[in-house]
């Protein structure tokens, strides 16, 4: 009666693929190869594809999920950020006396905003390069 051995330190070669070496052992005969066994393992081409379709599905999985998902979170979170400064001109206009008191909110308010656009855009910038380049 023939016992199938599975030998994990052997790893035939069959082109570019590793295929574990199944030996077939009986207590008369010296082992062979199971030729049979490494053909199904071999030749199962859905097998080959999903490993070489791996790089490409975290390449997909980055583009088209953390991406989008790192950069909406940081535009809700910077529009947020701008509302709540938006609410606290407004709020600080109630308390101007004068015209040059009003145009000092203003251009304080302006100056701010554009500090925090430009800000804004290294921050994405950075957030996009730290996603792309992550590895999972």
């Amino acid at each position: 009666m023939p016992l199938f051995l599975h030998v994990g330190a052997l790893q035939w070669q069959s082109g570019s693929t590793e295929v574990p070496v199944v030996l077939k052992v009986t207590s008369k005969e010296k082992p062979e190869m199971d030729e049979q066994a490494i053909r199904s393992r071999s030749d199962d081409p859905r097998e080959e594809t999903l490993r070489m379709a791996a790089p490409l599905r975290t390449a997909w999985h980055k583009m088209y999920f953390d991406l989008p998902l790192t950069m909406w979170s940081e535009a809700m979170r910077f529009a947020g950020q701008r509302l709540q400064a938006q609410g606290e001109f407004f709020s600080g206009l109630r308390m101007c006396r004068s015209v040059p008191d009003m145009i000092e909110k203003q251009s304080t308010f302006m100056r701010a905003a554009v500090n925090d656009y430009g800000a804004q855009t290294n921050r994405i910038a950075s957030d996009v390069r730290s996603t792309v380049n992550r590895t999972d």
